[in-house]
This record gives C-alpha cells, structure tokens and sequence, in this order.
C-alpha cells in the first residue's frame, strides 16, 4: 500500500549490495511487466545491485496484468 492505493513490487536483493536501483515502470505501470528486464539488469551488474520495480498506483487494485 502506497497512500492507502494498492501497490506491487518486484524485487531482486542482492546480499551485499553495493548499490540499489529502482526501476520506476514507463508504459505500461505494471511492475511484471519489466520481470525479464530487471532479471537481465540484475544479471548483467553481476549480482552486485538490489533491484526493486514497483507498479503505478491503483494498476494493482484494479487487476491489470500482463
């Protein structure tokens, strides 16, 4: 929850991050929809960074998927 609006996140923690990346979802907003994309980003920093998605308010709580 986000200001009381549903909210989902997608997230890849490192477990020792040196650095943490928020990918913030251009069209569509859902976070799923950027799952290959923050797996290859988290790939290609070699592990070194935790990664977190989040999808735009209200896209959750009305039942928009990919």
């Amino acid at each position: 929850m986000v200001s009381s609006f549903a909210t989902e996140l997608l997230e890849i923690r490192s477990k020792e991050p040196s650095l943490h990346v928020l990918v913030i979802p251009g069209n569509p907003g859902i976070a799923a929809f950027y799952k290959d994309f923050v797996e290859a980003l988290y790939e290609s920093l070699r592990g070194q960074a935790s990664i977190t998605g989040n999808c735009h308010a209200l896209f959750a709580s009305y039942g928009l998927s990919v």
